[in-house]
């Protein structure tokens, strides 16, 4: 794992709330806050698979949420003003939300390929969001 430069974590549930304990039967369905800072790592870069909640799936509801998991991820991980999260929601079908955290190495590649996807000509148009479009 020391080498590598991308990983990507699927938890069950996605991120755990401030108010899950590590120790409870539930949470090992989701992945902590301390968990993915052992990820964390000069010149790795994270793709975290997230689900939305259930019921909370209104282009305005998908909003509030990314914009939680932006929030927490930037200051409770004290990530650099390059390492910032970059979340995308995809739609059609069950939402679901995707959080990058791209290393310094990565991070101009990473904006370009993310913008890529939600331009007018990605073939995925109209099926990944950024957070801050969703609104829009």
């Amino acid at each position: 794992m020391e080498s590598s430069a991308v990983v990507f974590l699927d938890p069950d549930n996605g991120l755990a709330t401030d108010r899950m304990e590590t120790h409870r039967q539930r949470s090992v369905e989701h992945v902590h806050l301390e968990e993915l800072k052992a990820f964390t790592a000069p010149g790795r870069t994270i793709v975290l698979y997230q689900c939305f909640l259930r019921g909370q799936t209104r282009p305005d509801q998908m909003q509030q949420q990314m914009g939680r998991w932006y929030r927490n991820l930037k200051t409770k991980l004290s990530l650099d003003s390059g390492r910032e999260p970059r979340i995308l929601a995809f739609r059609p079908g069950n939402p679901r939300g995707f959080v990058v955290l791209p290393s310094a190495e990565h991070a101009e590649t990473c904006d370009r390929r993310l913008s890529n996807l939600v331009s007018l000509n990605s073939p995925w148009h109209g099926h990944f969001y950024r957070h801050e479009d969703l609104a829009n």
